[in-house]
């Protein structure tokens, strides 16, 4: 089941006077817009996402959003420094929070807050502040997110809303995933994965631990509030040590592949339970269904036991609102790749003259 959004934009047509300089142009209008955008920016992502009506009042709209099982709140409203028709001088994005820094609210906060920053074009250090007066934020038990976009009494402000309606949408969609890339080895080809991340306007950080050590996991990652595992981790069966034994061999290709796929799980599993939502995707292989030469038997065997223990963990944790899947590819063209095999063997990879490499 999808992640359920309830957007609540700013309901009075004219709550202030219209934004300065953008004359006709008011805080009802220019909400209930990004609030669509918003919409469909969550709905591509896989989200379901309601709007309240524009007429509803605020205890209408919270009572709307629990009766329909929302899982997070988002009001969205713009700002004004005063109730005058002179121009403001405050600037920038600041959102409002409810309960302590340290807890998941205040940490979905901060993640809107930097997802519009990095749109904004000006300096502010406005940042997330607590608030507990606004009936939004006091009264809905889901997770209530609420920014103040910017200052529409200011002009520079004001012009950024106007012109940047979908860039604002975009960014209050994405922010509320932040992605966190772990490796073995290569951090700075994490790093840049990150890099290009942020640049399209996602959170998003690296980590650097030992998925086949339990005690490193569960130290990194078990007491994270993680609502989406990918375990994608692989050791390349093409790249055997010399003189390293069978037995060891292929040891060490479970390890990588299977067990750490399954220590990952069971250290986050926990806290998707206690959240009633989580998903998890183990990518497997197409030589998990097809035999295969000698020297790839292990690796086969290591993305077999993908399959069984996705449905094993699905069995175990579909009552808790959490989906488990496998992903079976076949080859996907990658840098090692093409170091490894010349222009012909991909060819023949792809016409289905022999296996795939399991990249």
């Amino acid at each position: 089941m999808a992640k359920k959004i309830y957007l609540s934009p700013e309901r009075r047509p004219a709550p202030h006077g219209p934004y300065f300089g953008q004359p006709g142009c008011y805080e009802h209008d220019m909400t209930t817009r990004i609030a669509e955008l918003t919409v469909d920016a969550l709905t591509r992502c896989g989200f379901a996402a309601k709007l309240a009506q524009p007429a509803a009042t605020l205890r209408q709209r919270v009572a709307e959003a629990i009766l329909w099982g929302a899982d997070y709140y988002l009001p969205i409203h713009t700002n004004a420094s005063s109730a005058t028709l002179q121009e403001g001088t405050a600037r920038g994005p600041e959102v409002l929070a409810y309960g302590s820094p340290e807890g998941v609210s205040w940490r979905a906060c901060q993640m809107t807050y930097e997802a519009l920053m990095e749109i904004y074009p000006g300096k502010t250090d406005r940042g997330v502040r607590s608030n507990t007066t606004f009936y939004e934020i006091n009264s809905t038990p889901m997770l209530s997110v609420y920014p103040e976009l910017a200052f529409h009494d200011n002009a520079a402000d004001a012009a950024w809303l106007v012109e940047n309606k979908s860039a604002i949408a975009e960014a209050l969609a994405g922010q509320g995933c932040r992605v966190l890339i772990n490796c073995a080895h290569s951090p700075e080809k994490a790093a840049k994965v990150c890099s290009d991340l942020r640049r399209k306007g996602f959170s998003a950080d690296t980590l650097l631990f030992d998925i086949t050590d339990e005690a490193e996991v569960h130290r990194t990652i078990g007491g994270m509030a993680i609502d989406i595992l990918v375990n994608n981790a692989r050791q390349d069966p093409y790249k055997r040590p010399a003189g390293m034994s069978d037995g060891t061999w292929f040891n060490h290709l479970l390890n990588v592949n299977l067990t750490g796929a399954y220590l990952c799980a069971q250290a986050v599993k926990e806290g998707m339970k206690r959240r009633r939502w989580g998903r998890i995707l183990n990518v497997s292989s197409v030589q998990a269904h097809i035999g295969m030469e000698e020297r790839l038997l292990p690796y086969a065997v290591s993305k077999a036991g993908m399959h069984a223990l996705t449905r094993c963990l699905a069995l175990e944790l579909g009552e808790f609102g959490i989906t488990v899947n496998t992903l079976a590819p076949g080859m996907v063209e990658t840098e090692n790749i093409h170091n490894r095999l010349s222009d012909e063997e991909i060819e023949q990879l792809h016409s289905g003259a022999e296996g795939d490499d399991g990249e």
